[in-house]
């Protein structure tokens, strides 16, 4: 008998029955609309995918939560240095970091337009993408606590 293979993601993001998990944790996100042209892409793929035997192997969010992931934060299951932040502890409580959030985020200039491109697609149907050449990058620093 062999063993099923699944991605990475199985274990981490989703049950091997394809059903989420539990994952909680601090991300930036934009929502798509279902109704523009690229949601109505999304939308025809994932018909076209139910349509071959491939296509039972991917769990699908419904259109409404289509989203893009723009900056992952701190995630609760990912806890190492190197994918956290200097200002938390590693064992910080996850109400402690909305807070650390909540508190700064209103400092954060909003910016004026950002334009991204995907630039491929990867992983679990994860699409890397980069800012426009012409498009202003944030500041390293931390945003000051609010007053």
């Amino acid at each position: 008998m062999t063993t099923p293979r699944y991605t990475q993601e199985v274990g981490r993001k989703f049950h091997p029955n394809g059903t989420p998990r539990l994952f909680p944790g601090t991300t930036i996100i934009c929502f798509v609309d279902p109704t523009s042209p690229i949601g109505r892409e999304a939308q025809a793929f994932q018909a076209a995918l139910g349509q071959v035997p491939i296509g039972r192997k991917f769990a699908l969010l419904p259109p409404a939560s289509f989203h893009m992931t723009v900056m992952e934060l701190l995630c609760d299951q990912v806890r190492t240095p190197e994918r956290w932040s200097s200002w938390l502890p590693l064992d910080a409580p996850l109400a402690t970091i909305d807070a650390f959030f909540l508190e700064r985020l209103p400092t954060v200039p909003a910016p004026e337009g950002l334009a991204v491109r995907v630039t491929g697609v990867a992983g679990c149907l994860s699409c890397p993408w980069s800012v426009r050449e012409d498009a202003t990058s944030p500041s390293s620093q931390p945003p000051p606590p609010a007053a």
